[in-house]
């Protein structure tokens, strides 16, 4: 098989901002330009949400919006200006309710800030993380992962996805976990290894970070897959899902690889995920990783039909192909 290369970093966030220093009678209520009611889809949070942990956002608003040193109506202000203001949302979330802490750009400071929640629209976003010296281009390498975001904690390393024949197909990515603060010095992310769901820690300056808005979603009981590139769906399509023998695991998974398959089983692509089966320690050679594909038994699409994999209609992983960075996230659900 042979490797494709993904799109990253499809819509990065541009800060074209300009900060101006102001205080006292100019300032807001809260409410003054508050934002209209967000989308159903996931991307955007219905006034009142909770921001997930496992989730990133950020803060967005048309205009000039107001950034508070404190969560509090009477501290100092900065205003910020562009259309459209796009801010990082910091963690810890939720422990000032009402309001999101931020990142200012580097440029005028990078400091933290605070905004009033009803002002701005929070936006889910992922981050793709590449880990610097893993490229193709040079030969591939390995990522190294720290358990907690310390020098002297212990690690563990990531080579290359490779397919069925040893060749390297994408560089080592990770799909970062969470707040992601573009001004520390760790990056929480998520790990393609078992158990499901593990975290690490990598050190910002030995990745490369790209934003973008696509995402999945997987309905295993509906049989559905629909994918999303900020608030927009770009498909909503049939799907086959593992058996109740070799059951297609939930959570929260990313795209690892993409490969033009030689194999009709799998149909003309296939997605590398995160995740892994909880009955295959291995399967056909491999380490019982699941994955998106293209069949070459159409029938089976729409049923319980899979080893774990999720199997799409061919002329539907032709389509997802060329869209898709790595790092999207594929959440599955029941």
């Amino acid at each position: 098989m042979t490797a494709r290369t993904l799109r990253i970093g499809l819509t990065a966030a541009a800060l074209a901002a300009l900060l101006v220093g102001c205080s006292g009678d100019d300032r807001p209520s809260v409410g003054d330009g508050a934002a209209p009611a967000a989308d159903e889809t996931g991307y955007q949070l219905q006034p009142g949400e909770r921001l997930r942990a496992d989730h990133s956002y950020r803060a967005v608003a048309t205009g000039t919006l107001y950034v508070y040193d404190e969560p509090d109506l009477e501290s100092v202000t900065t205003r910020v200006s562009g259309e459209p203001v796009q801010l990082p949302i910091l963690g810890p979330y939720n422990r000032h309710e009402g309001w999101y802490a931020v990142r200012l750009p580097e440029r005028r400071g990078g400091g933290r800030g605070w905004v009033v929640a009803e002002q701005v629209l929070a936006e889910r976003v992922s981050h793709t993380i590449v880990a610097r010296g893993t490229e193709l281009a040079t030969g591939g390498g390995v990522a190294t992962v720290h358990t907690e975001p310390e020098e002297g904690s212990p690690t563990q390393t990531f080579a290359n996805p490779t397919d069925a024949d040893g060749t390297k197909v994408a560089p080592v990515v990770f799909l970062a976990r969470g707040s992601y603060d573009p001004a520390a010095p760790w990056i929480e992310v998520f790990l393609p290894t078992r158990p499901n769901g593990s975290t690490g820690f990598v050190r910002a300056d030995q990745v490369t970070v790209e934003t973008h808005t696509y995402r999945v979603r997987i309905e295993l009981g509906a049989h559905r897959m629909q994918v999303f590139e900020g608030a927009e769906q770009l498909m909503d399509v049939p799907i086959g899902v593992g058996t109740g023998e070799t059951p297609t695991p939930g959570g929260l998974f990313y795209i690892r690889s993409l490969i033009a398959s030689t194999n009709p089983v799998y149909g003309p692509y296939a997605y590398g995920l995160s995740g892994f089966s909880e009955v295959h320690e291995s399967f056909n050679g491999g380490p019982g990783d699941i994955g998106i594909h293209g069949t070459d038994d159409p029938s089976g699409v729409g049923t319980d039909v899979s080893n774990g994999c999720i199997r799409l209609r061919n002329e539907d992983i032709t389509r997802l192909a060329p869209i898709l960075p790595y790092a999207t996230p594929v959440e599955i659900r029941a």
